[in-house]
């Protein structure tokens, strides 16, 4: 708990900027990111000079580049329609080779990796396109008849042929050219004559198309081309189950496949290094257990929570590491285990933007993070606090007539409090007493004239200016002197002595 003063002065337009901007923010998180997860995920795509590179899908950074020395024979004509379907869990990049044969080669070190050369079709070349189940571990392979080859990728063998009658009889034969993608649910998807993106069921004694389908309605394309995008699905680690097609106008777009609906998150033309963008024919495959080379940022340290600071809100601050760009902050309630994301945007501290119970303990966290690597760690050091709700004392009590010089004021100690903050005021009007004390008894030597009442207020804080409400008043005085002896003349010099 920490019980450093803030600027109360500032804090209700701040509060208001903060949550205005916090719900913005919180729009553009659902539409344009994956979650809170690190970044991760790479987007590859064939250039016209043969090679293929690929960038963080989160920033937009150039992040590898296989050249085009790696392939099998020379860069296909065009190159950028050089077909690639990457498996993650081999790290193998799977194309299609000008001998008509489908190659491989592993990523990180440019060797070359199984080969298939059983299709027996002589026309499918460096254009034929393929496509991956990684959890179902097939390799789908278009031929020139408008079949769909199936093979498995541990021993790399021939499974069976999905003949071209199960794509629908309204489907015209697009040959090798039939542009196709799995789903990792065991599902095939693929573009349709009239544009839609469609559905295919793969694991039926009689493959069939299942119904569901991205229509054109939901697609961004200035000139939607048909049979002829291309396009990449992936279930990411945190859930997302996305496709992702090239449209006319350089762009990639992303539809939803479980609610067959576009999402707003698109990536630019300038993302991708090429000199002529191919628009809906440029080759895709992804990677979605990549993470950039480095680290992220280590966890903020110095986690420090104001305690009944502020009425409504708790600010919580640390001590970020140099190459944190920004925190999150994250709270849980004291005792369970579920951490919230309270605010997503914070710079060395910020207000939690969940909703408040005064006098609650809420305990805090943060994650430091970066655009190039994204979030750290949880950090290992949290911190309690609470807004507002601190109890005033109890047992307040002050000394009547019992001392001479003085009024006693004590009270019960407060949970959590630091100090008290006692306020006095004199019966018959004047300037009042306030006085910061640590303990729990004050002698008050100033309630003068001796005889005469004060009224006494105390209140519980966690630090100066962060108090609870005030005790009901109690009333004090100083011990009365008895006058004898020519007091009833009125003048001082008749009056012989004083008794207490």
């Amino acid at each position: 708990m920490d019980s450093s003063m803030k600027k109360t002065t500032i804090r209700s337009a701040t509060t208001f900027v903060t949550q205005m901007f916090y719900f913005t923010l919180m729009t553009i998180v659902l539409v344009g990111t994956a979650g809170e997860a690190r970044a991760t995920g790479l987007m590859f795509y064939a250039l016209e000079d043969g090679q293929v590179r690929g960038f963080d899908i989160v920033t937009g950074t150039d992040s590898i580049s296989i050249p085009a020395a790696a392939f099998f024979g020379n860069p296909p004509s065009p190159a950028t329609g050089r077909n690639i379907a990457y498996d993650p869990i081999t790290d193998l990049m799977w194309y299609s080779a000008s001998d008509n044969h489908v190659h491989s080669l592993v990523v990180s070190t440019l060797a070359a990796g199984p080969t298939i050369s059983d299709i027996g079709d002589a026309f499918y070349g460096p254009i034929r396109t393929l496509a991956i189940d990684q959890s179902a571990r097939r390799l789908y392979i278009s031929n020139s008849n408008g079949n769909v080859e199936v093979y498995e990728l541990i021993a790399n063998t021939r499974m069976y042929t999905i003949p071209l009658a199960a794509f629908g009889l309204s489907e015209p034969n697009p040959g090798n050219r039939r542009r196709l993608a799995a789903d990792g649910n065991g599902y095939l998807w693929f573009a349709a004559a009239d544009g839609a993106l469609k559905e295919f069921d793969t694991f039926q004694y009689n493959p069939h198309f299942t119904g569901r389908e991205i229509p054109v309605s939901e697609q961004i394309d200035p000139s939607n081309p048909g049979q002829q995008r291309c396009f990449v699905a992936v279930r990411w680690p945190a859930g997302e189950h996305y496709l992702y097609y090239a449209s006319s106008d350089d762009t990639v777009r992303t539809a939803n496949l479980d609610t067959l609906t576009n999402v707003t998150i698109s990536y630019p033309a300038a993302w991708f290094l090429t000199s002529s963008n191919p628009g809906e024919l440029r080759s895709l495959a992804l990677d979605p257990t990549w993470t950039p080379p480095g680290t992220w940022p280590a966890p903020p340290t110095g986690i420090s929570a104001t305690d009944g600071f502020y009425p409504d809100q708790i600010w919580v601050g640390w001590t970020a590491p140099g190459d944190s760009e920004y925190e999150k902050l994250f709270r849980r309630e004291l005792g369970t285990g579920t951490w919230f994301s309270s605010n997503p945007l914070c710079f060395g501290g910020c207000f939690d933007m969940l909703p408040i119970v005064p006098g609650q303990l809420y305990e805090y966290a943060a994650k430091a993070c970066n655009s190039t690597w994204g979030c750290s760690d949880l950090s290992m050091e949290t911190d309690t606090g609470y807004a507002g709700g601190m109890t005033p004392p109890t047992g307040v009590t002050a000394s009547q007539g019992t001392f001479p010089d003085r009024v006693r004021l004590t009270w019960n100690p407060v949970a959590g409090a630091t100090g008290y903050q006692i306020t006095g005021f004199p019966y018959n009007g004047g300037s009042p007493t306030i006085m910061w004390v640590t303990g729990t008894t004050w002698d008050d030597f100033g309630a003068l004239p001796v005889g005469s009442l004060w009224e006494y207020f105390v209140d519980a804080c966690a630090g100066l200016g962060s108090c609870s409400a005030s005790t009901t008043s109690v009333w004090g005085w100083m011990e009365t002197p008895i006058f004898v002896d020519g007091f009833e003349s009125g003048d001082p010099l008749d009056w012989s002595r004083v008794v207490y």
